[in-house]
């Protein structure tokens, strides 16, 4: 196996999931027994796949460069919506889920599987987020478009910064957990039988449906906040 295949291997198995940092080259150097020029040309072609970029004095983390279509995400999302951020998706990723049934490897139909595994272990929103946003991340990996990753890539890191606090809260709960592992389940069988009709059906309806499910959560949280108000002006 190669230097490159096995960082590859590394970032796949989820030793080293999206948006964490790789050790250093000195220390992959040490930990693979290769030299430093052989790490750096396998760390090269990593990026040029889209799987890792690198930030000159910070290191070298898994997944795309942050986009440079917005010099600055934390004010994109700041002025955006999880509404917007919807739409957005459903423009993009059913069809993204239909290339995925037609390119997909046995590779990353084996770690869309593992995404499944670890969310299944998450105990609270951030963890199952970040699997979440794995599973939908080595989907368009399966495309073999770095410009589709790169887009998705973007999409994740404003659903991370965007203010949702507490929609995130009162969504994540055990029975709207089930149904997006069943979505996700559904979709890697879509994938891994090439139905590419069945792969763009299934991921526009999980899109759909959580969705509404954030959107009532909002509207929850609208009514609550209007009757501690009016809770407060009645005890004044």
């Amino acid at each position: 196996m190669t230097t490159v295949q096995r960082i590859r291997t590394m970032i796949e198995t989820g030793q080293y999931p999206l948006h964490s940092q790789l050790p250093s080259e000195r220390e992959l150097s040490e930990l693979l027994g290769v030299g430093r020029a052989t790490i750096r040309r396998a760390l090269t072609m990593l990026e040029d796949e889209g799987r890792v970029w690198r930030h000159v004095g910070q290191g070298t983390f898994v997944g795309g460069q942050p986009g440079s279509v917005v010099s600055n995400l934390k004010t994109l999302s700041a002025r955006t919506s999880p509404s917007e951020i919807f739409e957005l998706r459903l423009l993009l990723e059913p069809g993204i889920a239909r290339m995925a049934a037609m390119r997909a490897s046995s590779t990353n139909i084996n770690y869309l599987n593992f995404c499944i595994r670890k969310a299944d272990e998450a105990k609270d929103w951030e963890t199952y987020e970040l699997w979440d946003n794995t599973f939908h991340r080595t989907i368009a990996e399966c495309t073999k478009s770095v410009l589709l990753i790169t887009i998705v890539d973007m999409i994740g890191q404003l659903r991370r910064l965007a203010p949702w606090g507490r929609l995130r809260d009162a969504t994540f709960c055990q029975a709207n957990y089930k149904q997006g592992r069943s979505f996700h389940k559904s979709l890697v069988g879509a994938i891994t039988t090439r139905d590419l009709a069945g792969a763009e059906k299934i991921m526009r309806k999980h899109i759909e449906t959580a969705r509404s499910k954030m959107m009532n959560a909002g509207e929850r949280i609208k009514f609550e906040e209007k009757k501690v108000t009016l809770l407060q002006n009645e005890n004044d």
